[in-house]
């Protein structure tokens, strides 16, 4: 936990000095500015994203799998300039949630030498597929289930985790705030305490004060610039 949040601090720091390098005018991090900055960045949280977003794409996977299907077969054969036979067969193949595949299709044959089984010209056929196995669940409905459970799951931990970053992220923000303000305090006493210093001083040289007093007004003036510098 500590580490995280040293690693936030070294955040804020480098932003800081780059914009210090880069010649910009001194300006304000807010909180939400910061926050986006962490959604957006961190790696922890580009990766739950990106871990949902995969889950989210199994069951984009997994929903294929009630698309329909339209499918054809080409089987023809010619011999010497003869057409022996020629056999076309178009057909559409719709899952459903349930189970039940519904058929349609046609069947186009013709030529010289066609197995009499097969009945000439164009037919049409249309049918129901029922899987017995698969009336309670069905290896199409197991799996988007399966990932539908995935998906949740994974939102519910990518919650959990960013909350977890967000979390750290705003102790060590309000911590620089705390660090920040407690350095300004310290730079406006150091600033008055050198006045002071300097005052102590001259009264000293003019007898109005002894020498003991200057070395007191000095060691408290030290003790705010190692204030400052743990700032």
């Amino acid at each position: 936990m500590a580490g995280r949040k040293a690693r936030f601090l070294l955040i804020l720091q480098l932003i800081g000095c780059l914009s210090l390098q880069a010649g910009e005018p001194q300006h304000t991090l807010s909180r939400e500015e910061y926050l986006s900055i962490v959604r957006s960045y961190h790696p922890i949280a580009r990766q739950a994203s990106l871990f949902v977003e995969r889950s989210r794409a199994a069951v984009q996977e997994a929903r294929g799998a009630f698309d329909p299907v339209l499918e054809a077969g080409l089987d023809r054969k010619t011999f010497d300039g003869k057409l022996y036979y020629s056999y076309f067969n178009p057909q559409v193949t719709i899952p459903t949630w349930y189970g039940i595949e519904l058929k349609a299709g046609a069947e186009e044959v013709y030529g010289e030498r066609v197995s009499p089984e097969t009945t000439l010209g164009v037919t049409s056929y249309a049918g129901v597929k029922l899987n017995a196995n698969g009336i309670v669940l069905d290896r199409r409905r197991a799996t988007l289930r399966q990932a539908q459970l995935f998906s949740k799951l994974s939102e519910a931990e990518q919650l959990a985790t960013v909350n977890d970053l967000l979390y750290d992220a705003l102790s060590a923000y309000w911590n620089w705030v705390r660090a920040y303000l407690q350095y300004n305090i310290f730079s406006e006493a150091i600033r008055v305490n050198e006045e002071r210093l300097r005052f102590v001083r001259l009264e000293f040289e003019q007898g109005a004060r002894p020498a003991i007093d200057t070395t007191e007004a000095l060691a408290q003036l030290q003790q705010f610039h190692i204030q400052q510098n743990e700032a």
